[in-house]
């Protein structure tokens, strides 16, 4: 009995340090997916925030104004406080949320910009991507998801 529980307590060792070197920074393992929140927030001069006056959105590829390069996902427009499903994150445009015309933005502290984007997973089985731009500042930085797979 003592060598079953050896053997498995060694196997179950060297399961855990395999997983571990493939872990993204913080050494925990990917979760399969986690809730996000929708922050559809714009910087402005050195210490403003407020909500954006047009909607965020969800796109089929990680890219920025899709709207106009017809990449939107119809129906899916949404603001800030708004629940989603994220499964994972790949990289892809850069997006801010600074007004850029905004005299002092460069100090503003909730300024951001991100070539992270999740992908959302809607409740009628819809997937597509977000920045995490318009993601809750908490929920940034990926979230400890895998990336996803390329397509």
């Amino acid at each position: 009995m003592a060598t079953v529980v050896i053997s498995l307590l060694t196997m179950g060792g060297s399961y855990w340090a395999g997983l571990r070197d493939n872990q993204p920074a913080g050494g925990k393992p990917p979760l399969s997916s986690t809730v996000v929140t929708v922050h559809n927030k714009v910087a402005i001069g050195a210490s403003g925030l407020a909500e954006d006056s047009t909607s965020s959105y969800l796109s089929t590829r990680p890219v920025a104004r899709c709207a106009s390069r017809g990449c939107k996902l119809a129906g899916t427009e949404m603001w800030s406080g708004a629940q989603l499903v994220a499964r994972c994150w790949t990289r892809g445009d850069t997006l801010t949320n600074r007004d850029l015309t905004s005299e002092n933005i460069s100090q503003n502290p909730a300024g951001v910009s991100s070539d992270i984007w999740y992908e959302i997973v809607l409740h009628d089985g819809q997937t597509g991507y977000l920045s995490e731009v318009y993601i809750a500042p908490q929920h940034r930085g990926g979230m400890n998801l895998p990336e996803c797979p390329r397509r």
